[in-house]
């Protein structure tokens, strides 16, 4: 594919996305990115100071509890790369009874836009967890957020068929290597849980551990050249894993035992 093309990536401000944008300015794209609050200046900073991007980024706000605000970030583009997701609920302020209603209605917003924008490609960056099985987590917002991905990945891959985009779903593991967010990104403090002996943030790990059986790990670079690789190369339609190792939490738990015996 040609590097003169718009890629919209929505979630911009994100710990993937961010970096994600990053790699596509540097390969010559144009990229549309998404974020809440345009009025963030963190976060509206640390994109505007990528290289490139006073030339070929274009930021746009959207709500991702509101799916009609994402229409013009879409226009022109002919790669779609769907990153945001919901995370807090409130029924006072969303027409959406729950996040996953949210996150459905946000991914299928890009098969259902019939604007003439001419994009041909969505690439969803997501997770899928059985429904059917029982994993229990004192925190129910771990339950609704992964309930809400797994929908949202459904929804979209419903759709391959009856558009004419090619939809990809990219499932990453648990990813590390942050180099420009100013605060470490929740799947980084997930990966250090155990070396800071933060009990509340490794029971996230240990129940990827009972979600997954093992625990899959990436590099953030590792995932926007995958990301990347599924634009520029013809990746059939469907479901694809990016991870590069995999570790049961209880081994590591056994070595961190070890090393401070």
């Amino acid at each position: 594919m040609e590097k003169n093309i718009k890629v919209c990536v929505r979630g911009g401000s994100s710990f993937l996305g961010c970096h994600l944008i990053k790699k596509l300015l540097q390969k010559g794209y144009t990229v549309h990115a998404t974020m809440k609050n345009l009025g963030d200046e963190l976060k509206v900073g640390l994109l505007k100071n990528l290289s490139f991007a006073d030339t070929r980024l274009i930021l746009f706000q959207a709500d991702v509890y509101n799916a009609d605000s994402f229409a013009p970030d879409i226009h022109g583009c002919e790669v779609v790369i769907h990153m945001a997701t919901p995370f807090q609920h409130s029924a006072e302020i969303t027409l959406y009874k729950s996040t996953s209603e949210a996150a459905i209605a946000g991914v299928v917003s890009i098969s259902i836009k019939d604007d003439g924008s001419g994009y041909k490609e969505s690439i969803d960056e997501t997770c899928w967890t059985p429904l059917n099985i029982a994993i229990p987590h004192e925190d129910d917002f771990v339950m609704r957020y992964t309930h809400s991905k797994t929908l949202a990945e459904q929804a979209l891959l419903s759709q391959q068929g009856s558009t004419d985009m090619d939809i990809i779903s990219l499932g990453c593991g648990l990813v590390g290597g942050n180099e420009l967010l100013h605060f470490v990104p929740p799947s980084e403090a997930i990966l250090l849980s155990q070396i800071k002996r933060d009990h509340q943030t490794y029971s996230l790990l240990r129940f990827l551990d009972a979600a997954l059986g093992k625990v899959d790990f990436v590099h953030v670079e590792d995932v926007a050249a995958a990301h990347i690789f599924c634009i520029e190369n013809s990746v059939p339609a469907g479901r694809y894993l990016c991870a590069n190792s995999y570790l049961k939490s209880q081994y590591s738990r056994n070595c961190s035992s070890l090393s401070n015996s």
